[in-house]
């Protein structure tokens, strides 16, 4: 059994200690919050955040984890102190699970972290059970003029209208709507039609610091990436905000368009999910089934290569 455990007053010296020397594993948290006001919500557990500690005679270490709008899911917020830094792979892995039942038992089906490629971390949460099932790039844009877009977008006041639904289902794989919150999760959604259907689509996830973008473009979309990635610039007010984008292959952005548009890459990211139960259904066995930290995977997972 664990024996993880809500913060206690007596706790916050070593969070103070720590919060500084964590790792980050919610990307549009830590980019649209920011660190100052990041480390104050994980030292007071505000709002959907809830922090844990492990404590252990070899040392102690403690986890956050961000409980969404979508009661089926969450992510892994911080984990501190990291393993660069003094953290010990073994204490990583029993908080892991610890956290793991403590989602379960607020009625979380899948718990999402997103880690660099090749952060330490990466491998301590593969033996935790997580599977990667897509990889993302980050970009980010400093505020700066944006050049009047040949066309702008439409906002959609529900992800089921106006044909976004119809575009976010042709574009995303099956297991990626099955592992992540609905669109209604975000806060803003745009689209760009044409006389064909839409064009594209824009996901926008705000922040006091900054906001997180996600662009969608049809195969069959007239209207070029570059021109579709200036509209999304101009509806955010990015000549006076940061812009971050997290950009996946399935999403059909181009990092040439980001480039034009001033964006830079800072990034590369596994986004990988750990279920909190499964269902036990009679099946036969299938050599070709691949097996990740103990869990098969569906055979569209995404396919990680040597030295990944």
């Amino acid at each position: 059994m664990t024996e993880i455990r809500p913060l206690r007053i007596h706790d916050l010296p070593f969070v103070y200690r720590v919060a500084g020397l964590g790792v980050n594993f919610d990307a549009q948290l830590s980019l649209t919050v920011g660190e100052d006001a990041l480390r104050h919500a994980l030292m007071t557990s505000m709002g959907r955040m809830q922090a844990y500690i492990l404590r252990r005679s070899s040392g102690s270490v403690f986890g956050q984890l961000h409980y969404l709008e979508s009661d089926h899911h969450a992510r892994l917020a911080n984990v501190a102190p990291a393993l660069e830094d003094g953290g010990d792979a073994a204490l990583w892995l029993e908080l892991l699970e610890g956290l793991i039942v403590m989602a379960g038992q607020r009625g979380v089906v899948t718990l999402i972290a997103e880690v660099g490629v090749n952060a330490p971390e990466f491998t301590v949460l593969r033996r935790a059970g997580f599977a990667t099932y897509t990889r993302q790039e980050l970009w980010v844009r400093p505020p700066c003029p944006v050049e009047p877009p040949p066309a702008h977008l439409h906002p959609v006041a529900t992800p089921t209208g106006n044909g976004l639904l119809s575009l976010y289902g042709s574009l995303v794989p099956g297991l990626i709507k099955h592992v992540e919150p609905p669109l209604a999760a975000s806060d803003n959604h745009y689209i760009l039609p044409e006389r064909r259907g839409a064009a594209g689509m824009v996901i926008v996830h705000e922040g006091p610091h900054a906001d997180l973008i996600e662009i969608y473009i049809s195969p069959q979309a007239e209207t070029s990436p570059y021109q579709l990635v200036q509209a999304a610039l101009a509806t955010v007010d990015a000549e006076r905000r940061t812009v971050y984008c997290r950009v996946r292959d399935y999403m059909g952005c181009p990092g040439s368009a980001l480039a034009a548009a001033g964006f830079q890459p800072v990034a590369t990211q596994a986004a990988m999910y750990r279920q909190t139960a499964v269902r036990v259904q009679p099946r036969t066995n299938d050599a070709s089934e691949r097996v990740e930290g103990g869990i098969p995977l569906p055979t569209s997972i995404v396919d990680t290569p040597p030295g990944y």
